[in-house]
């Protein structure tokens, strides 16, 4: 066979693989927007499969955490999809939590830049699994249709749910919202219903929590100092750390293996080491290698048997550094707008 023929051999099977690709991703895309049966090989989950054997078809809450390139499109608006006025129905299915039943309500929470509450959306299926998903409820991923419900007039914002009594013992906001999918129980339900419901909840936020410019880095870390009280409310309560012997603080603080703290603090209510890294721009996944490292420096020159945590301040992550945050569960994320700077 000459080089040639071969040549022109596998062109052409490319060709027809990459129509069949085609043809059958619109076909599979058309499915989903139609609600079509879902694959035989797509079971119902055997937690999902439990309840309805139990007889348990009472609807159950739940919260689905979404990162931006789940609610806005390419343009930066928000996707048709999610609202019952401009989508009667949705475009697929979403990663949800095993036990979910077609019926049950969810709430979407909106990760940064968002960072607030915004749509409720009905199971339009039971749970089916779809493989392994390590930042799930339970490690099992699952899937199932949806349809928008509502659309929030006032989307919740996280500075109200981090600061609402009613909502201090919920798993969720102490955990930083951190899984794709938690239960919601009923009477957290109902509390955030009424807060969607409340009128003027952010001019009253905005008193609490004055919203002042940074410029730099350097500003939005003196700033900071001055007001560790801003993070209270995402469940630190900080002072900045100071060696008793020698006077060092822990502002700049210069490691002994290499690297600057930004600044290390003591978190009063666990005792705990707080590596705080400041960004007044987008959070890259180099920022969360940094963090780990500085962690691991002090966890050997200053913590002395105490616990060391990270805490990233910035104005959005990439995807790649959302991934290893969530990962790592020692390092947490906060967004400069949640804290009440713009």
């Amino acid at each position: 066979m000459s080089e040639e023929s071969f040549l022109q051999r596998l062109i052409g099977a490319g060709k027809v693989m990459l129509d069949e690709f085609t043809r059958s991703s619109e076909l599979h895309r058309e499915s989903s927007r139609e609600h079509a049966i879902r694959p035989p090989e797509l079971a119902i989950t055997p937690e999902a499969a439990a309840r309805r054997k139990a007889g348990d078809t009472s609807i159950r809450y739940w919260l689905w955490v979404a990162g931006s390139e789940s609610y806005l499109d390419f343009a930066g608006n928000e996707r048709p999809e999610l609202d019952p006025d401009r989508s009667a129905r949705s475009a697929g299915w979403w990663t949800c939590d095993s036990s979910v039943l077609e019926g049950d309500l969810i709430m979407l929470y909106r990760k940064s830049p968002k960072s607030d509450i915004a749509y409720i959306l009905q199971a339009t299926s039971d749970a089916w699994n779809v493989g392994y998903d390590p930042y799930g409820s339970t490690g099992e991923a699952a899937g199932c249709e949806w349809q928008p419900v509502a659309k929030l007039d006032s989307p919740i914002p996280n500075r109200t749910l981090r600061s609402a009594p009613e909502l201090a013992d919920w798993h969720a906001q102490k955990v930083n919202f951190i899984q794709r999918s938690f239960p919601i129980p009923a009477e957290t339900w109902d509390a955030l219903l009424e807060l969607a419901d409340r009128g003027d909840r952010e001019s009253g936020e905005q008193k609490s929590l004055p919203t002042t410019p940074v410029e730099s880095e350097r500003d939005l870390e003196e700033r900071l100092k001055a007001e560790l009280h801003r993070l209270e409310p995402f469940g630190y309560e900080l002072e900045l750390w100071r060696d008793e012997k020698t006077g060092k603080t822990g502002q700049q603080l210069v490691l002994a293996t290499g690297g600057r703290l930004d600044l290390l603090c003591i978190d009063k209510r666990t005792g705990s080491l707080v590596v705080l890294e400041l960004k007044n721009v987008g959070v890259r996944r180099e920022v969360v290698g940094q963090v780990t490292s500085y962690m691991g420096s002090v966890k050997e020159e200053y913590a002395a048997g105490r616990d060391v945590v990270g805490l990233i301040v910035g104005r959005g992550t990439d995807a790649h550094a959302e991934s290893s945050i969530n990962f790592l569960r020692s390092v947490n994320f906060i967004d400069v707008a949640e804290l009440g700077f713009e």
